[in-house]
């Protein structure tokens, strides 16, 4: 189904697996960097790089449906990520 622009109508495990782990690692590391400060920014710059994949993986959904707010949306997020791993 890779690269055919046919995606099913839920999410596979695997997505969603992809989704809770980068979700689980920005609050942690955002817990950790409030706490230790300057120690956590390597797992602060992960979880943002995971995060990063997501908002330029996540758009082509969007576009196959012609739903343009939504692409707007995650370039917009795109942007803000790319300014704090900066």
């Amino acid at each position: 189904m890779a690269g055919s622009g046919n995606y099913p109508s839920s999410p596979s495990t695997s997505y969603l697996a992809g989704e809770f782990l980068t979700t689980g690692l920005l609050i942690a590391s955002g817990v950790t960097w409030l706490a230790a400060g300057s120690a956590a920014n390597g797992w602060v710059a992960a979880g943002l790089g995971m995060l990063l994949y997501t908002m330029i993986v996540s758009p082509r959904y969007f576009l196959t449906r012609r739903e343009l707010p939504a692409v707007g949306m995650f370039g917009v997020l795109a942007v803000l990520t790319v300014t704090a791993l900066a």
